[in-house]
């Protein structure tokens, strides 16, 4: 639930908010470059300046509910994105195919945390919580 009292869910199908009395649904727009890129949802996060960031199968996206527009992180197109949250620092914490990043709003930079790094051959992330103070646990299933 957003601060505006709006109830969000991503589906397969698009993302969907409800107001306690009707849904309005969200869904990609081919023909408009303003629109969510990608139906399938996985994870969403609202934060305390109005926005909603949207984790799909093709990106990252944030959601302006004041202009109704989606824009994509540019470094994550086409990257899937399963998890997203953020820290007191304000930096976004997210997994993407099978690697972690952090996101600097400020600064508008990522730093990417490859698999290779860690010595493995393939690597899932999943940010199980997070609060404001940090992310409290990152689970690593490493397969060989």
């Amino acid at each position: 639930m957003d601060k505006n009292g709006f109830m969000w869910f991503g589906t397969i199908d698009g993302l969907n908010r409800f107001d306690g009395y009707t849904f309005k649904n969200y869904r990609r727009d081919p023909t408009s470059t303003t629109s969510i890129g990608n139906n399938s949802v996985y994870t969403l996060l609202a934060t305390d300046n109005d926005q909603l960031w949207i984790g799909t199968t093709k990106g990252l996206y944030i959601y302006n509910p004041v202009t109704d527009v989606f824009r994509l992180i540019d470094s994550t197109a086409n990257h899937v994105v399963r998890s997203i949250c953020r820290d007191k620092g304000g930096n976004f914490w997210l997994s993407a195919d099978y690697r972690l990043a952090v996101y600097n709003e400020t600064t508008k930079k990522f730093r990417w945390f490859p698999a290779d790094s860690i010595k493995a051959i393939s690597i899932v992330f999943k940010i199980n919580a997070c609060t404001e103070n940090r992310v409290i646990e990152i689970r690593l299933r490493v397969f060989t």
